[in-house]
């Protein structure tokens, strides 16, 4: 019973971080690409990462020296569209 206890503490306290450390990880691994073919010297082709909740959307294009990252929002109520 012990072992079961001392798994099941240790499950509660690591489970938030590693969902975190997920999301992490699929949000950073386009990053990644795009900055190792830069420096490779090697632009690969552009990414985009759509969220599922909104109109958002990350463009990733990387170039012969830089990483342009552009964010794309669509305000969907006429108050957010006047105040951008």
């Amino acid at each position: 019973m012990l072992f079961i206890y001392y798994f099941v503490s240790n499950l509660a306290e690591e489970l938030p971080q590693k969902f975190g450390m997920l999301k992490r990880h699929l949000f950073a691994t386009p990053f990644q690409k795009a900055f190792d073919s830069v420096a490779a010297g090697n632009p690969s082709t552009a990414v985009a990462i759509d969220y599922r909740y909104g109109s958002e959307t990350v463009h990733i294009i990387p170039g012969k020296e830089a990483v342009t990252v552009i964010f794309s929002i669509g305000f969907e109520s006429k108050g957010d569209q006047v105040c951008t």
